[in-house]
C-alpha cells in the first residue's frame, strides 16, 4: 500500500510552533519544530502505557530564538543519550520526564524517541546547544 505522504503531500509532516500534545496519529511523522519568535513551549507525548511502538522525529526547522526553548514531556521517564555537537560529548540520560531544546538551537536539532510501553526512549538525538530538562529562561 502506498503511503499518502509520498509524492508531494505533507501528510508526513507536522508543523509546530505552540504547545501541543501528539497523538496517536502522528506516530512516524517528521514533527518540525518553529521556535523563531521568543517564548518557550511544550510538545507533550501520548501516555506511555497506551503507546508501545509510537514514535517520533522531532526537528528543528529553522534556527530558535536565543530566548526560545521546547520542552518535551512525558507521563514516565525518558531514556537515552543525547550529543552536543562540535563538541561530540554524549550524555546519557537514565531519568527525567522532560528533554529539550534549548535556546538558540539550529537547525537541523532533532530528537529521535520510540516508546516500548513503560518508557520513552531516545534512540538519536543531538543538538549544538545543550539540551534542557526544563525551563531555563
Amino acid at each position: 500500500m502506498a503511503r499518502p505522504y509520498l509524492g508531494g503531500s505533507t501528510a508526513g509532516i507536522k508543523a509546530v510552533s505552540a504547545n501541543v500534545t501528539l497523538a496517536p496519529a502522528d506516530s512516524g511523522k517528521k514533527i518540525v519544530v518553529n521556535a523563531s519568535s521568543a517564548g518557550n513551549f511544550t510538545i507533550t507525548l501520548p501516555a506511555t502505557a497506551s503507546s508501545k511502538g509510537y514514535e517520533y522525529d522531532i526537528v528543528v526547522g529553522v534556527a530558535s530564538n536565543a530566548a526560545s526553548e521546547v520542552l518535551i514531556t512525558s507521563d514516565s521517564n525518558i531514556v537515552g543519550g543525547v550529543i552536543l555537537n562540535g563538541s561530540g560529548v554524549v550524555t546519557a540520560i537514565t531519568s527525567g520526564a522532560s528533554r529539550g531544546f534549548g535556546d538558540a538551537s539550529d537547525a537541523g536539532s532533532r530528537m529521535h524517541i520510540v516508546c516500548d510501553g513503560s518508557k520513552w526512549i531516545i534512540l538519536n538525538a543531538n543538538s549544538d546547544v545543550a539540551f534542557v530538562t526544563a525551563f531555563t529562561s
